[in-house]
């Protein structure tokens, strides 16, 4: 691999939203090795958490792009959620993210720098990288005449109108995780542009892959969202160099 090359960890990315953001990166240069099994790294945990970004860093040298997509859903009513459920999904959506990007931001910041071709890294972590062809084509793009900064990403997964805190008490549990997601992002994009960080969150409505009950009488476009499409609302944010503290909803007009 090119010491220019950029890298990306993508969680949750066996199946689902994760897995086509992935396949829509290799489709624009990205080279993508193995899925990260839960097995091998729980995110819940924090020391997880820092394994993963580590085994990275020392495979590869550097990291670029983040993106939060693991977690956990459930369907049931607030009233009937126990102790147990609340945690998981505090846990598996909201410190899972905070785990990462504590122990990835480092990386992240402009400066840093290591040697490559240190000790491999697990196969089940599933790292991308870009060739910088591709990416000087998307800086050229964004340009505008002045220098454009080599800004690295954070991207957090969200769902489609949380922003507007509509909530419904069999998601209440799950919608709480994802607030808070919300707020941790916009937080962290104030602190992070100096350091030459951008954070947006992208935030699909009901996708081909849903398991929440949904009627197509209150989307505006009446369809599901396709996962290609998602992935490809993935790829306009983190080719962006000045859109940070964002939430893209992906919704066909689902919650006007």
């Amino acid at each position: 691999m090119s010491s220019k090359q950029k890298i990306a960890i993508i969680t949750g990315n066996a199946k689902g939203l994760g897995k086509a953001i992935s396949e829509a990166l290799t489709g624009i240069g990205f080279q993508t090795p193995d899925v990260i099994r839960r097995s091998d790294y729980d995110l819940t945990k924090p020391e997880a958490a820092e394994k993963l970004v580590k085994d990275t860093i020392t495979k590869y040298g550097r990291l670029d792009l983040l993106v939060n997509n693991v977690g956990d859903f459930i369907h049931k009513n607030i009233s009937d959620v126990n102790i147990t459920e609340w945690h998981e999904m505090m846990n598996s959506n909201l410190n899972s993210a905070f785990y990462m990007c504590h122990y990835a931001l480092p990386y992240l910041r402009s400066g840093y720098s290591t040697a490559s071709g240190a000790k491999s890294l697990s196969p089940h972590v599933r790292a991308v990288s870009l060739s910088e062809q591709s990416v000087s084509d998307i800086d050229e793009h964004n340009n505008t005449g002045g220098t454009v900064k080599n800004y690295k990403h954070i991207l957090n997964i969200g769902y489609a109108g949380m922003e507007h805190f509509r909530t419904y008490p069999n998601t209440t549990a799950y919608q709480a995780s994802k607030a808070g997601l919300l707020v941790l992002s916009k937080g962290l994009a104030k602190a992070e542009a100096a350091n030459n960080v951008l954070v947006n969150m992208l935030s699909p409505g009901h996708m081909e892959n849903t398991i929440a009950p949904y009627t197509l009488e209150n989307i505006s476009v009446g369809r599901l969202a396709t996962l290609k499409e998602a992935s490809e609302a993935a790829l306009f944010l983190i080719s962006q160099n000045y859109i940070t503290g964002q939430n893209l909803e992906i919704a066909g007009g689902w919650g006007l």
